[in-house]
């Protein structure tokens, strides 16, 4: 078994690996954080590698317990050229991995949602950096596009002013179209409008929902059978499942995604990924 890289070592592989001319480079950090690459830039989505989220529940009824240690910590990366974070939950928005990463490379740019402004605030990063989007809106940059869809972590927390609190990402890079779901239940809309965008990768949560972790204060998320029948409904190339095998409180096993995909949808492309493991992607 070959352990993977950690620290220092994960983020200097990230930076010189050569992707392939036509590919995409993929690595999964832990939760429901990756980091994409192509030729010309190299984004994180969600970065998760503080305590925060474990000492902010210690004791309180939705608390969280790590079953392990993330590979590497937010003042190890100074590769980023963007951060997007999907909502401003402590395992999505991670302040700590936020403000490290915002110090390690000053030239990263932060996509969240406008109902994460208080947060980016605090932590007194420059809103020059700072690129704000709500549902159905889309950012054209240089180096990629992105698109906002809503989202429901049990239910849509929309503020007048603010706009939604959950997005999830629809990506264009080069010729590549990932969407990364964030934390979601299906919801009808969010079908709709998935289908909208043409995807190759999609990375879906599959822990689900459960009654007695929502009286905690455990919002849900898809299960791995609703995740797999949303990819082969999006029409998505490659299917990666996430948001599993980080807290002993909300996991779900993957073989369970496996086997009903398996069964279920036999020429379906999926990848299940541990942390620090990299995926090389070309589209047939």
């Amino acid at each position: 078994m070959n352990l993977p890289k950690k620290g220092k070592d994960l983020v200097g592989e990230i930076s010189a690996y050569r992707v392939p001319t036509g590919g995409l480079a993929i690595w999964h950090l832990n939760q429901a954080g990756f980091v994409v690459k192509n030729q010309q830039v190299i984004i994180y989505i969600d970065p998760y590698l503080s305590n925060d989220l474990v000492n902010a529940t210690r004791g309180m009824p939705d608390q969280h317990t790590k079953i392990y240690e993330p590979l590497l910590k937010g003042s190890d990366i100074d590769n980023a050229d963007y951060v997007l974070c999907t909502h401003d939950h402590l395992d999505h928005l991670d302040p700590t991995t936020v403000l490290e990463i915002s110090r390690a490379a000053e030239k990263t740019r932060f996509v969240v949602p406008f109902q994460a402004g208080r947060t980016m605030q605090e932590l007194g990063i420059d809103t020059k950096r700072i690129i704000y989007l709500d549902a159905g809106q889309s950012l054209s940059l240089p180096d990629m596009t992105v698109t906002a869809l809503k989202g429901a972590h049990e239910s849509f927390d929309q503020d007048e002013q603010f706009g939604f609190a959950y997005l999830g990402y629809h990506i264009t890079l080069g010729e590549y179209r990932i969407f990364h779901a964030g934390d979601t239940v299906l919801h009808s809309e969010l079908v709709e409008t998935a289908k909208k965008h043409p995807v190759d990768v999609a990375f879906l949560p599959i822990n689900g929902r459960e009654y007695h972790k929502l009286q905690k204060n455990i919002r849900g998320n898809m299960n791995f059978k609703e995740a797999a029948d949303f990819a082969v409904e999006l029409g998505a190339d490659i299917v990666i499942p996430c948001h599993w095998g980080m807290h002993y409180e909300n996991t779900e096993r993957p073989g369970n995604f496996v086997d009903y995909i398996t069964e279920r949808y036999r020429f379906q492309k999926f990848r299940v990924m541990v942390p620090g493991d990299r995926l090389i992607y070309f589209r047939d």
